[in-house]
């Protein structure tokens, strides 16, 4: 067995001890020791997020309460927007099986969206928005195939809508810009 004062470690431990007077006479006692190992928990692999991008459990189905910038939901969910953008220190409380508690931290950061593009008609069939990092064309909420440069020529009207990207690859959508009369909403957002 283990010497007076040891720490047991995870599963099963007999120690055995005899004991002798002066006159010789002994005695033996046993006795086993049981640790169980503390669970531990999944922890989420977030580590970036862009501030418009859902709101997302970070429980993974376990017993497990975040608190931090950002936690909403009795602490099961991370939400960007509401942590806003920048690095963010998430601590957790977990418990297992055996109602053993861990606790530990994450850290989060919160990329910051584009600007919002705004569309302009630069010429009779021409629109064009600002410098971003990348482009995808919309007519009526339809993605334009091969349409993804800062200028757009169109040779049907509709409700047309650009979504940019910037260089830590948030995405954010231009309001419509409706060409002619036809165009309903296209609610990408």
């Amino acid at each position: 067995g283990l010497p007076s004062g040891s720490v047991f470690p995870p599963g099963a431990t007999t120690n055995t001890f005899e004991i002798s007077d002066p006159a010789g006479n002994t005695s033996t006692t046993s006795f086993t020791i049981v640790v169980v190992p503390q669970g531990q928990p999944q922890l989420p692999n977030i580590i970036e997020a862009c501030v418009n991008d859902p709101a997302v459990n970070i429980t993974l189905g376990q017993s497990i309460v975040w608190t931090g910038n950002g936690v909403v939901n009795n602490g099961t969910t991370f939400d960007p927007a509401t942590a806003g953008t920048g690095r963010h220190l998430l601590s957790y409380v977990f418990t297992d099986s055996m109602s053993c508690n861990a606790s530990g931290t994450i850290v989060i950061t919160v990329l910051p969206k584009p600007v919002t593009p705004v569309i302009n008609k630069i010429g009779s069939t021409t629109l064009q928005t600002g410098i971003y990092n990348s482009y995808q064309w919309y007519r009526d909420g339809v993605l334009i195939p091969g349409a993804n440069t800062r200028d757009y020529t169109y040779s049907q009207s509709g409700n047309f809508q650009v979504e940019v990207s910037n260089t830590v690859g948030c995405f954010t959508y231009s309001a419509g810009f409706v060409v002619g009369t036809s165009g309903g909403g296209i609610g990408l957002q």
